[in-house]
């Protein structure tokens, strides 16, 4: 592993529980959560923007607007689209 890894995945849990999240992303917030992580695993220049960038709170809000401005369609697009379809909102 390396330092930036274990730092933003530091960063993200910590941040994931102490945010104020509106219904939107509080459906997604956990899985999202997750996905950066693995991403970020994966990619040490991506944990760094991470560790060094804004909160996971902003990110959130990023994601679940881009949700809200959806067509209803009855229910919430899974958290994994979410994350695969938009995953630049976390570098803003």
């Amino acid at each position: 592993m390396n330092k930036w890894y274990e730092q933003a995945k530091r960063k993200l849990e910590a941040e994931k529980g102490s945010g104020s999240y509106d219904r939107y992303a509080s459906a997604m917030k956990g899985l999202i959560c997750e996905k950066l992580c693995i991403f970020c695993k994966q990619d040490s220049e991506f944990a760094q923007a991470v560790v060094q960038g804004g909160p996971f709170a902003d990110c959130m809000k990023a994601v679940a607007k881009g949700e809200q401005q959806r067509p209803v369609v009855g229910h919430l697009q899974s958290s994994h689209q979410c994350y695969y379809q938009q995953p630049e909102r976390y570098l803003f």
